[in-house]
């Protein structure tokens, strides 16, 4: 499964701003050549290995340099991104809609991210909604703690108040084999 390069951006940018450029440059320089070459160098529209050049070295630099839990700061980090890549019109958007809108759009946003896989809406109330990916080969389980601190953060620029999303991984999915996650989001 592969990740847009938009999110090696916004991670080398949140490793920057949170930990410092020194902590940055000790962190790119200890990975391996291809590793930091992508990092270093990415192309925003290109797509790169999930696990070995998003995940794995993101939680690497977070279970490094955080002074915080390991959970809290690879949520600081998914909120970063959202932060981040929801800007200009997608600010917009989010500002004069609602955060049932933005979970309605969830699903169709998806490919832009991700190259495999569905995020699937479950249920999607006022105050309340339950996704679950399907089909997402990730064996990393703090990929749900990143992408709960993306979705509390969307939920914020929505305005909502009390944003909260519980995340759980579930057993493999009985026809695809596959883990999956779900995201239990609620906000006033």
């Amino acid at each position: 499964m592969k990740i847009k390069g938009t999110a090696l951006i916004t991670t080398v940018d949140y490793v920057t701003r949170t930990f410092g450029e020194a902590s940055c440059e000790e962190w790119l320089s200890q990975l391996d050549k291809e590793t930091e070459y992508a990092l270093r160098y990415p192309l925003a529209s290109s797509w790169y290995p999930v696990e070995q050049m998003y995940l794995v070295p993101g939680i690497e630099a977070c279970r490094r340099f955080t002074t915080t839990t390991l959970e809290s700061a690879v949520r600081q980090w998914g909120a970063h991104g959202a932060e981040r890549e929801l800007s200009g019109v997608y600010r917009v958007l989010l500002k004069i809609g609602s955060p049932g809108m933005m979970v309605s759009a969830a699903s169709k946003t998806w490919r832009t991210y991700y190259s495999e896989g569905k995020l699937r809406i479950l249920d999607n109330r006022k105050g309340f909604a339950l996704l679950r990916t399907e089909d997402v080969p990730i064996e990393t389980p703090l990929w749900g703690e990143v992408t709960a601190g993306w979705m509390a953060r969307a939920l914020q620029l929505t305005n909502a108040s009390d944003p909260s999303v519980v995340v759980s991984r579930t057993s493999k999915e009985e026809d695809s084999g596959e883990n999956c996650f779900e995201f239990v989001l609620s906000w006033q």
